[in-house]
């Protein structure tokens, strides 16, 4: 449901009304799909136990920590934002039929894999405990975890591709079906506003611009490949040469490190070793990449009924910003048995136990916790 992946798997759905009419087929897609989707969980998990062996300290959202990673999702859903206004036909080998919903198997398994790589900003607050408790586990548990996630994933799917009379249930094929895919367009935009607006907390104005100016160049490859065939072989020959140069360019507008100053008095005080405050006190673990944050500071942790609680009660407010990787939050998280945020801890005084938090906050949940 989240506006990351639903467009993407929605093609989907497509596919299997476009071929309600044999059921074989629709297996066999739903299939292929599945085996996408969990063979690319497995490699991100992969990815993240060789950081551990290799002692890099990796929490749930490294992902969005790094500039790159972050800037080559903003140009991944800007293409498909454009991709699903236009009219636009993909014949290009590594994504045409995929991200068309053709009949290719190759298509098949490509939507997989794209709608996990673009659900990974959207993992919260869904699977984001489920993630971060599997960071924690030795890795013979590990992954059994992502597979269980993977198998979630794509078991709606599965339940449809595998129920012809569930397919009768859809709308039959018609005009809507592209009216739809074009409204999908939106909610990628607005992903990839949000992505950019916690790349800005990562970059300076220079390398931003650069960003900018590598989203004009995605969008103007969206152009050129929307255009017409021409009769002359040596323009379709000099457009498909000038596609393949400005992906290559793309390159030059991606940030290769943050530009951003890692640490804060916050990340300094959670470190010590003597974690002591002379006054009750309440830390926040955040990120500007947890929408689940955002969401609890927004309905419950920012509002003018807590923040009077908390004068009443003379009770610290600190917030430890984790938006930039850095590895004394990092630690910090792994003291408490966690490797993802939202975490939220509470010492009552000075040298007390700490008490944790509720993932999910109220006003009411504060308030009993720290009464």
């Amino acid at each position: 449901l989240m506006p990351c992946v639903f467009p993407v798997l929605s093609l989907k759905i497509f596919n299997f009304i476009e071929k309600s009419d044999s059921p074989k087929e629709v297996k066999a897609h739903g299939l292929i799909f599945a085996a996408g989707a969990i063979l690319t969980f497995l490699l991100i998990c992969s990815v993240i136990l060789l950081f551990k062996y290799f002692g890099i300290q990796v929490g749930w959202g490294f992902q969005l920590q790094s500039p790159i990673f972050l800037t080559l999702l903003i140009f991944l859903f800007i293409f498909l934002s454009f991709f699903f206004i236009s009219s636009l036909n993909l014949n290009v080998a590594f994504s045409g039929n995929a991200v068309s919903g053709s009949s290719g198997y190759s298509g098949s398994f490509f939507t997989g894999f794209l709608a996990v790589i673009v659900a990974t900003p959207c993992t919260a607050p869904f699977m984001g405990s489920a993630l971060g408790l599997a960071l924690l586990q030795p890795s013979y548990q590990t992954y059994p975890i992502f597979l269980s996630l993977a198998i979630g994933f794509c078991l709606p799917y599965l339940v449809l591709s595998f129920n012809p009379r569930l397919i009768s249930f859809l709308p039959k094929p018609g005009p809507w079906m592209e009216n739809l895919k074009q409204f999908m367009a939106f909610p990628m935009g607005l992903t990839a506003i949000w992505l950019f607006w916690i790349l800005s907390a990562q970059l300076n104005r220079f390398d931003l611009s650069l960003v900018l100016v590598g989203s004009l160049v995605t969008i103007f490859i969206i152009w050129l490949s929307n255009l017409k065939k021409s009769e002359s072989q040596v323009v379709n020959k000099a457009k498909t040469l000038l596609i393949i140069l400005s992906i290559i360019s793309l390159t030059f507008f991606v940030p290769m490190t943050s530009s951003s100053e890692e640490g804060s008095k916050v990340e300094t005080i959670i470190d010590t070793n003597d974690f002591e405050f002379q006054n009750p006190t309440f830390v926040n673990f955040t990120a500007d990449w947890c929408i689940t944050c955002k969401v609890n500071e927004r309905v419950a942790l920012k509002t003018k009924e807590t923040l009077k609680f908390f004068k009443e009660k003379k009770i610290h407010y600190l917030e430890a910003d984790w938006t930039n990787k850095n590895d004394l939050i990092a630690k910090k998280l792994a003291s408490f048995g966690r490797s993802s945020i939202p975490l939220y801890v509470y010492y009552p005084e000075k040298n007390s136990k700490p008490i944790i938090l509720p993932e999910i906050l109220t006003e009411s949940v504060i308030k009993d916790y720290l009464n």
